[in-house]
């Protein structure tokens, strides 16, 4: 099946640089070795329908099917933070027609041993959609400190005194919490919930002292009068979502784990035709007018952060590392 935004590599007459860039004269290019397989593409996501991550992968796959010569279908396989659609995707035949949807837990269940699969050399890395910030706040009515910069001062003269609730253990909200308290002697306990919503609750209920989550849930708390945001976690400012809010790095605190990146892979093995072209589709995706309507409408139009194979790569690199010292540190990183 052909439509006209597609115009399908014939033999060997293809040159290599349209095989490589999966573009030519301005569209872009399905290559024979993804045509030639008569499946749709299955986008296979860790996680239940409707949460940020489905959400995410819909919105994607919705700009993108212009794009493909064949329907796109999302498959949720939920379990694991992720693990459980990884490891079932790996199964399939690396033909690139199974796109797995990452997220962080994937990452970090390979560095703990909760995944059997090998991370970094198990998957071909298509493309990063997006990543979402966290941010660490304080109730307004805490009567021990009213601004950021008195809430810091409090945690350095008092030790081991403030609470933060979190999401879980051993997630990307622990880890990000973690590199503030690890890396700049903010002794703060960190206290981790079943959820973000139980975590909310907790806070909002005076049970912690302060609560780091996502810019979402941070963002809602601000526009209700409940919470004062201490930064935003990265060095990228979000001053529409959370105006005079500074981040980390303004405040000095360059932090490894800053974020949950999302973003999509093949089984190790696929086509780099394949990889290339499906990575130059979610580029275009990410980029079309309504797409980023449809994120500003959710709040997370900034958090936007195309990488295309070879750049997500060694971002993915870079946070398996980072992750990688701090499970050392805890203790729970998987034995050799």
């Amino acid at each position: 099946m052909m439509n006209k935004f597609f115009k399908l590599a014939v033999g060997m007459v293809l040159s290599l640089a349209v095989a490589t860039s999966a573009v030519a004269d301005g569209e872009l290019v399905a290559p024979k070795s993804f045509t030639d397989v008569n499946e749709p593409l299955t986008i296979v996501v860790g996680f239940a329908a409707g949460g940020g991550v489905d959400t995410a992968a819909r919105m994607m796959a919705k700009y993108a099917q212009k794009y493909i010569p064949v329907p796109i279908i999302i498959v949720n396989q939920t379990g694991a933070s992720g693990v459980v659609a990884v490891t079932n995707s790996l199964k399939k035949a690396a033909n690139g027609h199974t796109l797995i949807s990452l997220a962080s837990g994937a990452l970090i269940a390979d560095i703990t041993g909760v995944a059997k699969y090998d991370y970094l050399n198990d998957l071909d890395f298509v493309a990063l959609q997006d990543t979402v910030p966290y941010a660490l706040s304080f109730r307004k009515d805490d009567s021990r400190f009213s601004t950021r910069e008195e809430f810091l001062k409090y945690v350095k003269d008092h030790p081991g005194e403030i609470t933060v609730g979190l999401s879980g253990i051993n997630n990307a909200n622990h880890f990000a919490a973690l590199c503030l308290v690890r890396d700049y002697g903010f002794d703060m306990e960190l206290v981790p919930f079943n959820g973000s919503a139980n975590a909310k609750t907790a806070f909002l209920g005076k049970h912690v002292d302060a609560f780091c989550e996502t810019m979402l849930e941070t963002k809602a708390m601000m526009d209700a009068g409940q919470s004062v945001c201490v930064c935003v976690f990265g060095d990228k400012p979000f001053a529409e979502e959370l105006p005079g809010v500074p981040t980390s790095h303004e405040l000095g605190f360059d932090l490894k784990i800053s974020g949950t990146s999302r973003g999509y892979a093949f089984a190790k093995g696929t086509d780099p035709a394949i990889v290339d072209f499906i990575s130059a589709v979610i580029g275009k995706a990410l980029s079309e007018p309504e797409f980023l309507e449809e994120y500003a409408k959710i709040g997370i139009k900034n958090c936007v952060r195309y990488m295309d194979s070879k750049t997500y790569t060694e971002f993915q690199n870079s946070e398996h590392a980072n992750y990688k010292v701090l499970c050392d540190a805890l203790g729970v990183s998987k034995k050799k």
